[in-house]
């Protein structure tokens, strides 16, 4: 290593010379996350039951006014909330939202449906 310059407080460089010095064995990825966050958790199957059900009732209830996710998203956009179709697709596809956010989609449904008689 004559005449190299190797800065000795960089952990990725450490790492690499003291595998290639037979020290350390390749470092494992299980377990990390990224730093300042906690790892995630697993979420219990009675969990992602209730997260596919409430995501199942508003795409039925969508599906029984006739309303398609891009006027529900124009909706949201009117109540103040920024979504695009696409955003609503993949929350309604993964069950991932808050309880404000269901009752808000719901008054977007029940909204359009006042207004269109259906």
């Amino acid at each position: 290593m004559a005449g190299t310059m190797v800065s000795l407080y960089n952990p990725k460089v450490l790492i690499e010379i003291r595998m290639s010095a037979g020290i350390m064995s390749e470092p494992s990825q299980e377990g990390r996350s990224k730093p300042g966050r906690k790892p995630a958790q697993r979420k219990s199957a009675e969990l992602l039951r209730y997260e596919k059900a409430v995501s199942r009732e508003l795409r039925v209830l969508m599906a029984s006014k006739k309303l398609p996710l891009k006027v529900v998203a124009g909706e949201l956009e009117k109540m103040g909330i920024r979504e695009t179709d696409k955003g609503l697709s993949a929350k309604l596809k993964k069950g991932t939202f808050s309880a404000a956010y269901y009752l808000a989609i719901k008054d977007a449904i029940d909204a359009l449906a006042d207004r269109t008689g259906t």
